[in-house]
């Protein structure tokens, strides 16, 4: 009987150590932007998208036919790292708050005034005209860098997040959200306690609790198999392509979390069951002496 028990408590342990490690690296990933104000962008993360900004820039100099390098110069560091400040207060406050705040704003005039000394661009045109051609290049030119940095449309979201709010509060699913992973920790604490009790020797129980640690390893690998062949990145993909950025990003750094969360269980699982062989040998060899 006892030994059923802790094989259920184990099949149990096991379960609960998948979505231990499931919600810990979705957790992690969350929590920069759950920080007071968000957290920007890194460097690495920056420098691509000011390479998808210079592909859109291109892509409207054709249309406009503006010169793109110019125009690229007045989009510095300095001016993307601030828009990240934005976006990072942005989804902040869209998951700490459960509402959509206003878009980024670009605090730069160096557009307007290289778009006005682009003689190719403006040349032969009416003033009236040549404000007007400038005005839209310009809108279109900071469409394009907000949408790269806040993948977003502010008014849909706005629109989305009050009929979501009509039906879930936002902000306490996701505050829910983030304690999961340390009631699983409790609850294996508590379901490996329990195994642990069922015996005197404590050395028996490190064939369940390691057997657990192996199924829920196998577990956590089959979970992430699965995220990895769902098509999310060709939906996104086909949706935008800094949205795609955006969420490899954060999807690496899942599947790091689980993999090393994985190996950490697999390490728990060969050592256990060690242990418990090597006892297993000694109490046979003590049984054997006359």
């Amino acid at each position: 009987m006892k030994k059923a028990v802790r094989w259920i408590l184990a099949f149990l342990l096991t379960g609960s150590l998948a979505f231990l490690g499931a919600s810990w690296a979705y957790r992690r990933a969350v929590a920069p932007a759950l920080k007071d104000g968000g957290t920007p962008a890194s460097p690495a993360f920056r420098a691509r998208e000011l390479e998808m900004i210079r592909e859109k820039v291109n892509e409207l100099a054709a249309i406009h036919g503006f010169q793109a390098g110019p125009v690229m110069n007045t989009l510095t560091d300095e001016v993307i790292a601030d828009l990240d400040i934005q976006a990072a207060a942005w989804w902040n406050t869209l998951l700490a708050e459960g509402t959509a705040a206003e878009e980024p704003q670009m605090i730069t005039d160096s557009i307007r005034e290289q778009l006005s000394m682009d003689e190719g661009f403006i040349g032969g045109n009416t003033e009236a005209d040549a404000e007007r051609k400038i005005s839209q290049a310009e809108s279109a030119i900071e469409r394009a860098v907000v949408r790269t940095v806040l993948p977003m449309r502010g008014n849909l979201m706005t629109l989305a997040m009050t009929e979501a709010g009509k039906r879930v509060d936002l902000p306490s699913l996701v505050h829910f959200a983030t304690g999961i992973p340390l009631f699983l920790l409790a609850l294996c604490f508590l379901l490996s306690g329990g195994i642990a009790c069922m015996d005197r020797r404590l050395s028996e129980s490190l064939r369940y609790i390691g057997s657990a640690m192996g199924g829920g390893a196998l577990l956590v690998l089959c979970i992430l198999a699965l995220r990895l062949l769902a098509p999310v990145h060709r939906i996104i993909g086909e949706a935008s392509g800094s949205l795609l950025a955006l969420y490899g990003d954060i999807s690496s750094g899942i599947t790091l979390r689980m993999s090393a969360f994985s190996a950490i269980l697999l390490v728990g699982c060969v050592v256990c069951l060690i242990l418990w062989r090597r006892n297993q040998s000694g109490t046979e060899e003590v049984r054997k002496q006359p």
